[in-house]
């Protein structure tokens, strides 16, 4: 492998890296990380624990027009991994649907501690 490439696979987001995981084993392209949705999943993962209000949140804060479609899963544990995130995701069906979905192009995931775990999807304006 090159330096580059290494650098790059470095650099994955491992939630995101375990979302593809998912993904590439139900044939589907990966989701693209994107540092916009990385930034805004990763301040309400640090709300969520602040607050200790753990629930999805009205809109999810990003540039107006960026995106034309978004979505958002919240998991949460004590030592919750990235890898047992994306199992609990894929054992609710309604977040299954959310990370398979082909309408969602791009992905960003953030996390509070150990405890909060959080994935914005979007899709491209």
């Amino acid at each position: 492998m090159t330096s580059a490439l290494l650098l790059s696979l470095a650099l994955v987001d491992p939630t995101v890296a375990a979302v593809n995981a998912e993904r590439a084993r139900h044939r589907l392209a990966p989701f693209v990380q994107h540092e916009v949705l990385e930034r805004s999943s990763e301040r309400f993962a640090q709300r969520l624990v602040r607050t200790g209000r753990f629930a999805h949140d009205t809109r999810i804060r990003v540039p107006a027009g960026r995106f034309t479609r978004l979505g958002e899963a919240l998991a949460q544990g004590e030592g919750l991994s990235p890898a047992a995130a994306v199992r609990a995701w894929m054992d609710s069906p309604p977040h299954r649907k959310l990370l398979l979905s082909t309408r969602f192009t791009q992905a960003g995931a953030g996390a509070a501690g150990s405890t909060v775990r959080v994935l914005h999807l979007a899709s491209a304006a």
